[in-house]
Parts: C-alpha cells; structure tokens; sequence
C-alpha cells in the first residue's frame, strides 16, 4: 500500500517536472523570437531613417537648384 502510494507520487512528481521542463523550453522558444522580431524592427527602423536622411538631402539639392533657376 505504501509503495503504491510513493510510485504515484513520484509519477505525480515526474509529470510536474516535465510539465515544467516543456513550459520553460516553451518560453524560451518565445523569447528567441521576440528578441528576433525586435531585432528585424530595430533593422528596419534604422533602414527607413537611412532612407529619410537620403530624402532629406535630395530635397535640399531639389530645393537648391530650383532657388538657382528662379533667380
């Protein structure tokens, strides 16, 4: 009787700490890709203000030469 009852707490046992085990791979399968989004994001955002600033410097020539011409 008692040994039946120390097998199913460890069974008991073994089923939480595998449950455990999967949850944290879970988790960490989770925060891989955030940390990967966020670095796709930040990739991104450093490309669309590369792009701006070239913008930004065309439209002064832009700016430049049509202020050359009106006069």
């Amino acid at each position: 009787m008692i040994l039946r009852r120390r097998r199913s707490a460890v069974k008991s046992m073994q089923c939480q700490v595998d449950f455990f085990r999967s949850e944290s791979e879970t988790l960490r399968r989770k925060n891989k890709l955030e940390v990967q989004k966020r670095q796709e994001a930040e990739a991104l955002n450093e490309s669309i203000m590369k792009d701006y600033e070239n913008l930004k410097k065309y439209t002064k020539k832009l700016e430049a030469g049509y202020l050359k011409k009106a006069k």
